[in-house]
């Protein structure tokens, strides 16, 4: 194949992959498009079916035309939405029918339900039979459940679908990729072995041609431009052989002569080398010939009676072997031989062409006994090192560049160590602190950053939770980089208080002995009561935040009684006044033979408008939806009353949760968590956007609420009631509350619980 179709080819497939990986994201993002689409909508139908069963609840139990308009208004959106779903997937499918059937029997329901509370007279729908309503409720509900069941878990599906399309859609990238790399790797070897192999062999022929060698010659098995190339090459080479054939030779033999010039000169300073250094030579040297018969001995290996070298005789056979092995082979050996009581190492380097080999001996006696005394050195260390009964161990500090706090790697334990710790050196060494002991407490890590900081040896003495166990801790840096903990085990005498008064007389007679120890005791103890003076002054500033929480508790407590005692007075007092004298009025007017059912009517449209009234307060202390419905009813609920309260401010909600994964003890923290902190963000932060989320994160429940707004110093403001109420509310089921803001940045509220 030609090189310039071989490349065209390479060309179009590149072409190809690539057309092919713009199809697949198109593709892929169109679907990705239409499950979203259907992902919201159905999250929708499951917001719609649950106002649905809400404003049926209040119809049945206020029985307003009012509030028959505005379910069927809801209904028919609500119809719309559930009309617009379409699926391929026969499992959604399924749940398509599902919830079509569900909103077909909850319209029948409602409207079999309506039909007998509006046929009723006015004294009739006044005394409605409450098992009546209480059967009516419980089928709107069974059906309402249906489709909130049926409408989140095709939500849950479509989020499926669009986590294995996006999965999918990597993989076919990573596929399509490694064909990509593939591809590329074979055009390059390709390229490689046609064009740039070949000039390499080309570039070598040239400098081989321009060098004299005129039968050098290019192959030329291929038929493409290259191979052209090689026959015009060796056309040239051929025709250049016949012009300077005779300066080659001339050339040739004066490189020759040359040559044997220079290993006549090398050859002659080499044997009076060889002749004066082996005399010369303090250690054994010695020749002998391929079957082991002894051709010289230098005066150092004449001196040796081990080897008893004698010209003509045979190698010791410790020698014999080694020195066939070597001609043999071709290649210099070497071995380790005692003699005359002293240990020497042996060459043999053969010389296989002149048919002998020269025998090197070096004395290695003192090398070896030092090294052998290192040796029991480093054994009598090691042994002394597992006698000890106190825990030692070496680290190594580990700083990083990017400012986060240094580590430290285990290097060394000793056996009491394990035995003391129960941990295993195994599972230790070569590993970090923090990796290995990952329950590590606090102030271990800074006692030890003390040591590998300022390089002062820290004495100090304290609990580990993890090993349920109590050590008295000497650390120190030995070296550069490195820090040594040395430790016993003192638990039985904290937890033996007698036997340390027991102890005391002995302790009495040897204060002499431990003077110097009883300095660094005292430091201790300077350090304990300093820790015992900040924990005192932690102590008391909690006492105090909890005396100020108490009286701001006390304080919002009775401005909520007075706020509802001012509603109850402004307005359902007022209002129950009014009426009460309306109520005397029209009374006076039958008695009088004046009056009629037309001022009935309108009393009770007051009446109506005084308990819509205290509606709204005991909706603002509890809703009702959330002990109906459930928190993620109410958090809706919520939302939309906040948006039409504030309509300045949006609200975007994300709800990632099932009303089941949702913990009883849970949803009344959460939801007024939700209602206190959305009131701080209305107050105070001038946001325009407030973006609230409830999700499941490993085996946390998350509540976020972030705005827009100007924020504030977290450090230097002044914290309300609202946000001392959020903490306190989390802290109290159970959870905990983190505060994240900065001026203009807007601000964030996370509350987490374990489940």
């Amino acid at each position: 194949m030609r090189i310039r179709t071989q490349f065209i080819i390479t060309m179009l497939l590149f072409g190809i992959i690539l057309v092919f990986m713009a199809a697949s994201a198109i593709i892929t993002k169109q679907q990705m498009d239409t499950a979203r689409e259907q992902e919201w909508i159905a999250a929708n139908i499951a917001q719609g079916a649950s106002e649905l069963s809400y404003l049926a609840n209040d119809y049945l139990i206020y029985r307003e035309s009012q509030q028959l308009n505005r379910w069927h208004s809801k209904f028919a959106s609500f119809s719309k939405q559930v009309a617009s779903l379409d699926m391929a997937n026969p499992e959604q499918q399924v749940l398509v029918r599902n919830i079509q059937v569900n909103q077909q029997r909850l319209k029948e329901v409602f409207d079999s339900t309506s039909s007998a509370v509006g046929g009723l007279s006015g004294n009739h729908k006044a005394g409605l039979d409450p098992a009546l309503l209480q059967i009516s409720w419980s089928r709107i509900a069974i059906q309402s459940q249906g489709l909130i069941s049926d409408a989140s878990r095709l939500s849950q599906l479509l989020h499926q679908q669009m986590d294995h399309l996006t999965k999918r859609n990597t993989l076919l990238i990573y596929i399509m990729t490694g064909l990509f790399g593939a591809l590329l790797l074979a055009s390059y070897m390709l390229t490689y072995q046609r064009i740039l192999k070949s000039l390499a062999k080309l570039q070598t022929g040239t400098a081989s041609v321009g060098s004299g060698n005129f039968d050098y010659k290019l192959e030329e098995e291929k038929n493409d431009e290259m191979a052209d190339l090689s026959r015009a090459f060796n056309r040239m080479t051929a025709d250049l052989k016949t012009v300077t054939a005779s300066k080659a030779d001339l050339e040739h033999e004066i490189a020759e002569r040359k040559k044997a010039e220079e290993a006549l000169r090398d050859a002659h300073e080499r044997a009076v080398w060889l002749a004066r250094f082996p005399e010369q030579n303090p250690d054994p040297i010695l020749r002998a010939s391929a079957d082991g018969t002894v051709l010289y001995c230098n005066p150092a290996s004449a001196r040796l009676s081990d080897w008893k070298c004698e010209v003509g005789g045979v190698l010791p056979k410790d020698l014999l072997p080694l020195v066939g092995r070597a001609m043999v082979e071709g290649k210099e050996l070497h071995q380790d031989v005692r003699l005359d009581e002293r240990l020497y190492i042996v060459w043999i380097s053969p010389f296989h062409e002149e048919g002998y080999a020269n025998v090197y001996a070096s004395d290695i006696t003192e090398r070896m006994q030092a090294e052998e005394a290192l040796r029991q050195s480093e054994e009598r260390y090691r042994t002394l090192f597992e006698a000890m009964t106190e825990g030692f161990a070496l680290h190594e500090i580990i700083c990083d560049e990017r400012g986060q706090p240094c580590d430290y790697r285990f290097l060394e334990i000793n056996s009491a160590f394990e035995r003391l710790t129960g941990l295993k050196r195994a599972t230790l060494l070569g590993r970090r602190v923090r990796e290995a002991l990952p329950g590590t407490e606090a102030h271990w890590i800074e006692n030890y950053g003390k040591v590998a900081l300022t390089g002062e040896p820290v004495h100090f003495e304290n609990f580990s939770a993890a090993l349920d166990r109590w050590y008295e801790v000497f650390a120190y840096r030995p070296a550069a980089g490195r820090f040594a903990v040395l430790f016993t085990d003192i638990t039985a005498r904290k937890r033996t208080g007698e036997a340390l008064r027991k102890a005391h007389d002995e302790l009495e007679m040897r204060v002499q002995e431990r003077t110097s120890e009883l300095t660094e005791t005292v430091q201790r103890l300077q350090v304990e009561m300093v820790q015992r003076k900040r924990l005192e002054e932690t102590l008391r500033e909690s006492e105090n935040k909890v005396r100020f929480f108490a009286s701001q508790c006390l304080t919002a407590q009775e401005t909520e009684r007075k706020r509802i005692a001012g509603e109850l007075h402004d307005s359902i007092a007022a209002s129950l006044a009014a009426t009460k004298f309306r109520i005397e009025r029209i009374a006076q007017d039958m008695r009088q033979g004046r009056g009629g059912p037309g001022t009935l009517t309108d009393l009770a449209l007051e009446l109506t408008g005084i308990i819509n009234e205290v509606r709204r307060i005991m909706a603002d202390l509890r809703p009702s939806i959330l002990d109906d419905l459930g928190i993620l009813a109410a958090m809706s609920w919520f939302c939309r009353e906040f948006q039409k309260t504030y309509s300045q401010i949006s609200v975007a909600k994300q709800i990632e949760m099932e009303e089941h994964e949702v913990p009883d003890s849970l949803k009344t923290p959460i939801f007024r968590i939700s209602q206190e902190a959305m009131n701080n963000i209305a107050k105070h932060s001038r946001a325009s956007l407030v973006n609230l989320s409830l999700r499941k994160e490993d085996d946390k429940i998350l509540l976020t609420l972030q705005d827009n707004g100007q924020g504030f110093d977290p450090d230097t403001a002044r914290k309300g009631m609202g946000l001392s109420s959020i903490r306190e509310r989390a802290e109290l089921s159970g959870g905990s509350s983190e505060l994240k803001s900065a001026i203009g940045k807007g601000t964030i509220i996370r509350v987490s619980w374990p489940i």
